[in-house]
């Protein structure tokens, strides 16, 4: 995913919606792949994302856009995503945005306690990222598998 305008939002192919009802949601990930995978998940669900790999930017694209939900790694250069959590705290219209902390690091009880709504450990599994974000988000959760063709595979779930 490359870098965005905060200010736009490019035009997708309309998806069909089960329970999403046309929500956003940021993923800020400075990992390529692990955007890439989340965005490509969540996208079949009906979830429109926008991606990003820095904390300033996706600071500035949370005030611009309001998206739904924001998917946030801890663990990035520059801006960490400790510091995008303290700064949506700090700031009231950002404050009450739901938010979900990935990491490769096992810390719910710092993630909690600095406004985290949700902690998930990387490798995530594919329903325990739904669920999550269907809870969040309170939607109904039907996890959605178009058919597949010859040369595309489902990713594979534990």
């Amino acid at each position: 995913i490359l870098p965005i305008d905060p200010t736009a939002i490019t035009d997708r192919p309309s998806v069909p919606s089960f329970g999403t009802q046309g929500k956003t949601i940021l993923v800020l990930d400075d990992d390529p792949s692990i955007q890439d995978l989340l965005s490509h998940n969540l996208r079949r669900q009906g979830y429109e994302v926008i991606g990003c790999s820095d904390g300033d930017q996706g600071l500035e694209v949370m005030r611009a856009k309001r998206p739904d939900l924001v998917i946030l790694d801890l663990l990035m250069p520059r801006v960490t995503g400790w510091e995008v959590l303290t700064a949506m705290q700090s700031d009231a219209a950002l404050r009450e945005l739901p938010n979900l902390e990935i990491s490769m690091l096992d810390a719910r009880g710092p993630a909690f306690a600095m406004g985290a709504s949700d902690y998930l450990v990387k490798p995530l599994r594919r329903e325990e990222l739904l669920r999550s974000v269907s809870k969040l988000l309170e939607d109904e959760l039907t996890i959605h598998v178009p058919a597949t063709t010859p040369h595309e595979a489902v990713p594979a779930t534990r």
